[in-house]
């Protein structure tokens, strides 16, 4: 779900209801909590190992995808499903958002180690020992990615600094850099009162197997340029009969998925229990293909004729997950009167001016990882840092704490 700048949040964590249902929320988490007071250096927008050669996403290979649930104990549904694109024509009606949703849903549920069902997910799917994630050089959520991408950038649409942002660092094996997603909240109360959520609801529908879903996550593997990512992200919907683009080392899964292409991608309902980290798992769901994925986003007709779609924001989002499809639905107090379909490689000229103006950025992002990734390893094994942006600078500090981001049955798979 994309959300206008400054109004953004994430997944519903709650029905709809008065504002008199929204429970107290925990205080914010402070930025620079257990960091040391002195950071070790400031991170410089002006780099001098960038790349001349355009920054690419190449080989992308779906390794894994569950659902969040409501339960007593940490269960997740693999592969799970997105919600199904409905494809409903406009002139439908829905009311304002209300209740608490999700700023970072993982972290609400795996409070100790918010990456842990990143990996039962593919521990899961996959044969035993069969992906070799010591060959992986970043292990990171989306999220963390466009962070750096908007820091990068210098000011947002509107002319403002960057927002405050943390990523939580660790060295897995001898060269994988963990990048743990960190927010001041996992929830908030609904301040924009927007139609976003709901626009979801009533657009797409939950899977067989999956109805109890309060979130689909996918985790995809790709060379950024010469750099091996594992990348986790949220998927808001999928678009049912859609044959799969041949990707270049999908394997068994694209065979799978091209087996599937053309039938109704969301036929399988739960069959059983298993565990993996101390995860319940229900193995439901049906694995999406990947040209399928569709991300939604809705805006006011008043707003799209004053401004028009702020591409810059959004075509991060599609291109650092592979999403090809994008939904755009224009309301008029709630009324979806238009609704736009674009594909990330569509001829559409805003977006490919985006897309354009964007290289520079991508270039530098893969100069700042490759920063990181040196950081994180001279740091070795033991080492604990964080990188913060406050007040638009970069800077990275020592933890106090000797905490982990993954138990070490987890880490034991980088060595």
């Amino acid at each position: 779900m994309t959300f206008p700048r400054n109004k953004q949040t994430s997944r519903y964590a709650a029905r709809p209801g008065g504002r008199s249902s929204v429970p107290s929320l925990p205080t914010d988490r402070d930025l620079f909590e257990g960091l040391e007071k002195t950071p070790l250096q400031t991170i410089s927008r002006t780099l001098s190992n960038v790349d001349s050669a355009e920054t690419t996403i190449s080989n992308v290979e779906y390794l894994g995808s569950y659902n969040n649930v409501n339960s007593s104990s940490p269960t997740i549904i693999v592969p799970g499903s997105p919600r199904e694109w409905l494809g409903r024509e406009a002139g439908y009606k829905v009311s304002k958002d209300e209740g608490l949703h999700f700023v970072d849903q993982s972290a609400f549920r795996f409070p100790n180690a918010p990456m842990l069902p990143l990996f039962a997910a593919v521990e899961t799917l996959a044969p035993a020992g069969s992906f070799a994630w010591s060959d992986v050089d970043f292990v990171t959520d989306r999220n963390n990615l466009r962070k750096l991408l908007r820091w990068i950038g210098g000011t947002t649409a509107e002319g403002f600094p960057p927002k405050d942002f943390r990523i939580d660092l660790q060295l897995a094996g001898k060269t994988t850099v963990l990048m743990g997603r960190w927010e001041k909240r996992t929830r908030e109360g609904n301040t924009y009162a927007g139609y976003g959520f709901n626009f979801e609801r009533a657009s797409a529908r939950n899977a067989k197997g999956c109805e109890d879903s309060t979130g689909h996550h996918r985790i995809v593997r790709y060379d950024l340029n010469d750099l091996n990512i594992v990348v986790r992200f949220e998927v808001d919907a999928f678009v049912p009969g859609l044959s799969p683009a041949a990707t270049s080392k999908g394997g068994d899964v694209d065979d799978l998925v091209a087996q599937l292409a053309g039938t109704s991608l969301a036929s399988k309902g739960a069959t059983t229990l298993d565990s993996r980290f101390g995860i319940k798992i229900r193995r439901a769901g049906t694995q999406v293909p990947q040209e399928a994925l569709a991300e939604l986003t809705t805006r006011s007709e008043k707003s799209i004729n004053l401004n028009q779609f702020d591409w810059k924001e959004t075509y991060p989002q599609l291109f650092l997950s592979q999403t090809p499809h994008h939904y755009l639905g224009i309301h008029r107090f709630g009324t979806f009167v238009r609704i736009v379909h674009r594909n990330i490689r569509s001829p559409d000229q805003a977006l490919q001016d985006a897309a354009r103006q964007l290289k520079p950025n991508f270039s530098k992002l893969h100069a700042v990882l490759n920063k990181i990734a040196q950081l994180v390893v001279d740091n070795g094994s033991d080492g604990r840092l964080s990188l913060v942006c406050h007040e638009g600078q970069l800077k990275v500090f020592k933890r106090t704490r000797a905490d982990g981001l993954l138990p070490r049955e987890v880490l034991k798979m980088f060595d």
